[in-house]
């Protein structure tokens, strides 16, 4: 038994064929897919020239967002914390008066 749909997908491919061939054998069809392919292959290169153009642009700006990463962590890692500082602030502040209760005591 012969599947119908198989019939008609044949069949389909048959005209397909047909049609093909008849675009081929005409000249004029055959120099605008050549020049289609030209055109095709000039603009895939382009492209692939754009696409390493912007590869290296996105590799030089992640680049300068690591080095500014890491030029934030170092300085985050020089700087004193508040809390650090405000220890350091009451050291100092006791100190001072410390300095200035010997300065009583020597008058």
């Amino acid at each position: 038994m012969v599947d119908s749909s198989r019939t008609i997908e044949v069949e389909k491919l048959i005209s397909w064929s047909d049609d093909l061939v008849k675009v081929l054998q005409d000249q004029r069809n055959l120099d605008n897919l050549a020049m289609c392919l030209q055109r095709t292959t000039s603009l895939s290169s382009t492209c692939n020239s754009d696409l390493n153009h912007v590869r290296n642009l996105l590799q030089d700006c992640q680049k300068k967002i690591e080095a500014c990463k890491q030029k934030k962590e170092e300085a985050r890692c020089e700087t004193a914390s508040d809390a650090e500082l405000d220890l350091l602030q009451r050291e100092l502040d006791e100190e001072l008066e410390k300095e200035n209760l010997l300065k009583e005591e020597l008058r």
